[in-house]
């Protein structure tokens, strides 16, 4: 039997242009259904039907019921602030089978934070047959306490699962999955297009357009941290993507000169994350929280209300029974965290 490699060499190059090589670990396996927590948001219900334009990402996390049993949640849609303020409010999702569907929101649906880049929408009447979709529980979102108990730091690998403008997928949402590290810690708030935003830097392999998408921590399996610890039983959230960090440089002439008045982007490789404590506040907004309560309250008047011969249908319920709504164990061995252990061959 002969274990596969844990990693790979590969060839850097110094400012002066020296090749130096470097070891990487293996990145990780995404598990396919954690895919599923991404859906699309466009400007229209045309531009979604028809998968046109720059819109924004979005994901699913659910909120558990205070007085009724699991399955029983409340799912929100989460993005970014400044992609509900570019009007992107038609949000599309995978049906199951095959297909999409578009639901329609208002500008009023939306609780937008006032200090943080994130923008929630309850989905009521969330009816999870008939989507195909896979929610974040709420006790996934990083806390600041998780960041010494759990040993946060640089170096940490993340996933990103958002929507690649390229090739985002016509007929069905294909979400795609990228990779990268903690590059810096939210010590300091990071200016971007006239935003100051609390942020974990990180180095990831992409490019704009994912704005809104999950960000999450992959479990250790091979390497660990400096004390020893590993994540390799729990999932966690450790942001949303707000920004794709940009260097401006002169072009340059044919002669290879710089020409001082033309500047144009270089993409740095550095995404800005909205910590995911930022998430846990704004879904105790005092608008959520009311809704969660009269939802609830209205909830158990009709389970408890007697049924009649003329009720010819169910009244529609603002809660969402989705899968998983509250159960970190599901989401984790899904994710797992997306991190198998090399198999054997012969």
């Amino acid at each position: 039997m002969q274990e596969r490699a844990v990693g790979r060499w590969v060839t850097r190059y110094s400012a002066r242009g020296f090749p130096y090589d470097v070891w990487e670990p293996p990145m990780p396996r995404i598990i396919d259904h954690t895919l599923n927590c991404v859906v699309y948001l466009y400007r229209s219900r045309h531009e979604a039907e028809e998968a046109i334009n720059i819109g924004g990402s979005a994901f699913l996390v659910s909120v558990g019921c205070k007085t009724l049993p699991s399955p029983a949640g409340f799912a929100y849609c989460v993005t970014n602030k400044h992609v509900i303020e570019a009007g992107c409010l038609a949000m599309r999702l995978n049906m199951r089978g095959s297909g999409t569907d578009v639901l329609e929101t208002k500008p009023s649906d939306w609780i937008l934070s006032e200090d943080d880049d994130l923008a929630i929408c309850v989905v009521p009447g969330f009816a999870g047959g008939r989507f195909l979709v896979r929610t974040v529980p709420r006790d996934m979102l990083v806390k600041r306490a998780d960041i010494e108990s759990e040993n946060i730091g640089p170096g940490d690998e993340v996933i990103l699962i958002g929507r690649f403008i390229n090739q985002e997928g016509r007929e069905r949402n294909m979400p795609t999955a990228r990779f990268g590290h903690i590059s810096q810690m939210p010590l300091e708030p990071i200016e971007y297009e006239g935003r100051q935003q609390e942020s974990f830097l990180c180095e990831v392999k992409s490019i704009g357009g994912f704005s809104g998408s999950p960000v999450f921590l992959a479990p250790v399996t091979e390497f660990g941290r400096p004390d020893g610890s590993k994540l390799k039983d729990r999932a966690m959230l450790l942001g949303v993507d707000w920004a794709h960090l940009r260097n401006f440089e002169n072009a340059i002439d044919d002669r290879g000169h710089e020409i001082p008045h033309i500047l144009f982007p270089t993409n740095t490789g550095m995404m800005a994350v909205v910590p995911a404590w930022k998430l846990d506040a704004l879904l105790d907004h005092p608008k959520a929280f009311e809704f969660r309560k009269m939802a609830e309250e209205q909830e158990t008047r009709r389970r408890k209300a007697p049924k009649v011969a003329l009720d010819v249908r169910e009244p529609p319920s603002p809660l969402s029974i989705v899968e998983n709504p509250t159960h970190r164990e599901d989401f984790t061995s899904l994710l797992n965290a997306a991190v198998k252990k090399p198999a054997q061959e012969d």
